[in-house]
């Protein structure tokens, strides 16, 4: 169900719909709202990965861009820095990556796996190792290109 975030308090535009409790009320808390969200989150059976897939997948399909304005901008405004709380894509990765949580415990088999060249970090559960495995892999792959470039015929410098 989803919850009716209505904010007419006079009701002025005559709408069938009444204002919600919450709009009645005081305003809420950061956290507040956070837990409102994962509340609509939970009666939809939406789970925290499903919904950053949906939010973060790339937009263009065959040259159509078919998120809602809303969604854009969202994704537009964090991914380019322009919160205005100062969350940054950085600053969550970094938060991600150092959360107690992401570490495998003592005895799994993903302990070891931190930087691996043998499991894609696709194939990691925990967050720790696969952002430190893709991390490494990123390097790698740049790295890669940066001395095909430097040891290419048109950069003169020839081994």
């Amino acid at each position: 169900m989803l919850h009716n975030f209505h904010i007419d308090l006079n009701n002025t535009t005559n709408s069938p719909i009444p204002p919600s409790p919450l709009s009645r009320s005081k305003r809420l808390t950061d956290v507040q709202k956070f837990e409102e969200v994962l509340k609509v989150m939970g009666d939809h059976r939406l789970t925290l990965g499903m919904f950053l897939e949906i939010l973060f997948r790339k937009p263009h399909i065959k040259g159509v861009d078919p998120r809602s304005p809303s969604h854009r901008k969202f994704v537009s405004n964090f991914l380019s820095g322009s919160t205005d709380k100062g969350s940054t894509p950085v600053k969550i990765i970094d938060m991600i990556f150092h959360h107690p949580d992401g570490m495998p415990p003592t005895g799994h088999s993903e302990r070891g796996a931190f930087y691996s060249q043998d499991i894609p970090w696709q194939e990691l559960k925990y967050s720790q190792p696969a952002l430190a495995t893709w991390a490494m892999k990123v390097v790698e792959k740049e790295m890669a290109h940066e001395g095909e470039r430097l040891t290419s015929p048109e950069s003169g410098l020839q081994v």
